[in-house]
């Protein structure tokens, strides 16, 4: 049986993580200079749509 290789496992995961944070920083800068066009009255709209937004960036990477 092969052993598992922790340490790359990790980087991997450590890896995906600063993907999925680069793409929420990049969605809320979107959002930040287009406010005026978007219309989100509150943190949970925000969320909701950032949430969303995620599922959609699975697909992505």
């Amino acid at each position: 049986m092969k052993e598992i290789r922790w340490q790359e496992f990790l980087i991997l995961m450590y890896r995906l993580f600063l993907v999925y944070f680069f793409y929420q920083i990049a969605r809320f800068l979107f959002w930040f200079f287009n406010r005026d066009l978007l219309k989100i009255d509150s943190v949970g709209d925000y969320f909701k749509i950032a949430y969303h937004g995620t599922a959609f960036d699975t697909t992505a990477i």
